[in-house]
């Protein structure tokens, strides 16, 4: 456990952030509603509409590479359950990019981040969190689990209600869902100009229901494209950005593997596919 003064100068800090938001979440009895995603071909896939509630959920890289765009799912995953409450990002190290976050709807006005160096502490900071019932879910960048230690968040988190996601994680225990995350190539009218943050999804593990494999793009108003070599691959979409309840970011479905093949999204049947060599595994 942390150090008396340790865990104090964690609690009264996190305490003293939850205390200035505007719009805090209380504990109810009535059982808190799914995450959807905003993608009806993953909610539907998914026993709860979406991401169970007050459970824990796993964001793994496909590969050893795919660590930080693993990261970003989770990211925007936080940043969907941010549009109900504000959220908490516990991490040990390194600082997040400020304008990186914005267009996935990460603000200084419902995002609460705690660093400490210690994997302790940050499980210890995790639990108060979900815990405290004024957060919408709860983030944390934490490798190596033990049974004990996810059984305690997953208690935590069904005590507070809150949403619990754990990045870069291999938990030791099982989780309700495990999500496999690569990157994609990215599609842009312009052809050799970067597009919208692609995400080749695949849900590895998940209680009450098969996996399955998804590409989605993420989409938002402060899209900004630029310049890239010409020997890019062209990747070309006409559609505008997709709204997702009534705002102007979230995601959107690119294509799927369905019957063990990659088929587009219905709208995007006259596109070519973000990764023409993906395989079902």
């Amino acid at each position: 456990m942390p150090s008396h003064g340790s865990k104090t100068a964690l609690l009264d800090d996190l305490r003293r952030r939850i205390a200035h938001l505007e719009h805090p979440v209380l504990c109810q009895e009535a059982p808190p509603p799914a995450l959807a995603l905003g993608v009806a071909e993953i909610d539907a896939h998914l026993p709860w509409g979406g991401l169970a509630p007050a459970a824990l959920h796993e964001i793994v890289p496909a590969k050893p590479g795919d660590g930080a765009t693993a990261l970003g799912f989770a990211a925007a995953l936080l940043g969907l359950a941010a549009r109900k409450a504000a959220v908490l990002w516990c991490r040990s190290q390194g600082d997040l990019y400020a304008p990186g976050l914005k267009p996935l709807g990460l603000t200084e006005s419902n995002l609460i981040i705690i660093n400490t160096s210690k994997d302790r502490d940050l499980l210890w900071a995790m639990e108060e969190g979900l815990r405290s019932g004024a957060l919408a879910a709860v983030l944390g960048e934490i490798r190596n689990l033990s049974p004990t230690a996810t059984r305690r968040l997953q208690l935590a988190a069904e005590d507070g209600g809150t949403l619990a996601f754990l990045a870069h994680s291999r938990a030791a225990a099982a989780t309700m869902t495990r999500w496999q995350v690569a990157a994609a190539a990215s599609r842009h009218p312009r052809g050799n100009w970067p597009g919208k943050t692609c995400w080749h999804v695949r849900l590895e593990r998940c209680r009450g229901a098969g996996g399955g494999q998804w590409f989605v793009e993420w989409h938002d108003d402060d899209n900004i494209s630029r310049d890239i070599p010409r020997n890019t691959p062209r990747r070309i979409s006409r559609k505008p950005p997709g709204k997702i309840s009534g705002t102007a970011s979230g995601f959107r479905l690119v294509a799927a593997f369905r019957d063990g093949s990659l088929r587009p999204a219905a709208a995007d049947t006259a596109q070519p596919l973000p990764l023409q060599t993906a395989s079902a595994r």
